[in-house]
């Protein structure tokens, strides 16, 4: 079934139409500045395409609320907002926000674990690196169970048998949990151990 669609997209650049069907998972390659991190934006309307027309589920996203879309479509990238508070603070702020149930510190562990980080939950998060920061993030994106996760090259920061673990692990989780997964990554071992279908962006 069919979750995602472009039709004759602009921005700067021109996109090819594309459809991306529910639970696959797409990477998106090209050369730096080819507009990869633009397309994960323009798919949950961080930025406005300047024509064309992008659908949800067969509804144009313009006529999707913004935060109703980002309920479902919910994208990391290299640089996340996080509250300057613990771990475990930041995870229970984000459910506030979306009036859901705190997890429990076991079920964080469990998330963090996914990213292949085994971290103190009282640590501030100011504390930790770059990579460490996008890990927490992206521990809290997939606890929220969106129907589409859009990650902007969240192995960047890490070493190759850790990227590859923590994507494995990602992946599993997410066909599991039907959800759909597209990935901005310049590691060429990624695309090629778990697309489902690659869009080149090319120059």
């Amino acid at each position: 079934m069919e979750i995602l669609r472009f039709e004759n997209v602009k921005f700067i650049k021109e996109y090819d139409d594309f459809a991306i069907d529910k639970n696959e998972v797409v990477f998106v390659v090209g050369k730096s500045g080819s507009g990869k991190s633009t397309l994960l934006k323009l798919i949950n309307n961080t930025l406005q395409m300047k024509s064309g027309r992008i659908f949800y589920k067969d509804k144009n996203i313009l006529n999707i609320k913004p935060v109703e879309l980002r309920r479902n479509i919910i994208m990391t990238s290299q640089e996340n907002f996080l509250f300057d508070m613990t771990i475990r603070e930041n995870f229970h702020e984000f459910y506030k926000l979306r009036d859901l149930e705190e997890l429990t510190d076991e079920e964080i562990a469990t998330f963090l674990r996914i990213t292949n980080f085994d971290v103190d939950l009282n640590l501030n998060v100011e504390k930790l690196s770059g990579g460490e920061k996008q890990r927490v993030f992206l521990a809290i994106a997939l606890s929220l169970d969106p129907e589409v996760l859009l990650l902007d090259e969240p192995t960047s920061a890490l070493d190759n048998k850790t990227a590859f673990d923590m994507m494995k692990n990602i992946l599993d989780y997410c066909k599991h949990n039907d959800i759909t997964l597209v990935v901005v990554s310049h590691a060429r071992q990624l695309v090629d151990e778990f697309a489902d279908k690659i869009i080149d962006l090319g120059e």
